[in-house]
């Protein structure tokens, strides 16, 4: 449910022309065709503020969404999808929760 509600906040916080790649659990790669990755890191951040409110309660405990989102300035001609492999891959070199990186 926790990963509903974080793919509820991205329509509510995002535009439609993001492209969004979810890669294991709450890792994301945010793809945003004629923005950069800088002008978008404050919505991204806002996104991830809200994100940290959401939390559910499983088996008596707390259990809060930890995620870890991925943005590239990535060129017009560029081959998109190698593009989104090369940030999956450094998705899974993140260790911290929580973060953003632009790569």
């Amino acid at each position: 449910r926790l990963l509903e509600k974080a793919a509820k906040l991205m329509q509510e916080v995002f535009n439609e022309g993001n492209i969004f790649v979810r890669y294991s659990g709450s890792k994301f790669c945010i793809v945003s065709p004629g923005i950069s990755a800088e002008t978008l890191h404050p919505t991204v951040e806002r996104y991830l503020s809200n994100v940290k409110m959401q939390e559910e309660v499983a088996n008596g405990e707390k259990v809060m969404l930890n995620v870890n989102i991925v943005m590239k300035n990535i060129r017009k001609q560029s081959n998109i999808e190698r593009e989104i492999s090369n940030m999956v891959d450094y998705l899974e070199q993140i260790k911290d929760t929580n973060t953003i990186k632009i790569i």
